[in-house]
């Protein structure tokens, strides 16, 4: 998120500050792609270890639900799921729900995981939406830098909102646990 915010910074302001500031062209677009690859690199190393780190977290809340009772899918599903065309649009959301309610939680957390869900939806579209304008003539410079900004926005909603569903997950089958092994 931190990363995408900086993309952001470089992609709307670090050309036309360096230009205002009386870079020539060809020096201002040198170190705009410096700043653009850094940032990118950065992200891609971010990215990487969220997504092992998050599908970490979720094969073994999978396994711990599967071993309280709950949650026929099996681990390897679970994982699995957001790499499948098509049921990767609705089963990853399934998951979090049916977890949710294996768990025990309480009836309006499913509205906070939908919420989550259609905000990574939108922003998956808005991600689309910008990889289809890069290179377009026909499109104003504010329209693409508009697009950006929603996407981001977008991005942070989401994120914000998938740590918050996570966390009542974890805090939740962290109870369950404790539950269980107090009555053992």
């Amino acid at each position: 998120m931190v990363v995408e915010l900086a993309y952001l910074v470089v992609y709307v302001w670090v050309y036309s500050t360096l230009r205002a500031l009386g870079y020539s062209k060809p020096e201002a677009f040198e170190v705009y792609g410096t700043c653009l690859l850094v940032v990118r690199l950065t992200g891609t190393v971010t990215l990487t270890c969220s997504i092992v780190g998050f599908l970490t977290w979720q094969f073994r809340v999978t396994r711990a639900t599967t071993m309280l009772g709950g949650n026929p899918r099996s681990p390897l599903w679970a994982i699995l799921s957001w790499f499948i065309p098509g049921p990767s649009l609705f089963t990853p959301y399934q998951w979090f729900r049916d977890v949710w309610r294996d768990l025990g939680g309480d009836v309006h957390r499913p509205r906070q995981i939908r919420a989550w869900w259609c905000a990574t939806l939108l922003t998956l579209a808005l991600g689309i939406g910008n990889v289809w304008v890069i290179g377009r003539d026909d499109l104003s410079e504010f329209g693409i830098k508009a697009l950006r900004i929603t996407y981001t926005a977008m991005l942070l909603m989401s994120t914000v909102l998938c740590v918050r569903v996570v966390t009542h997950l974890q805090r939740r089958l962290t109870q369950k646990q404790q539950e269980v092994h107090g009555d053992a």
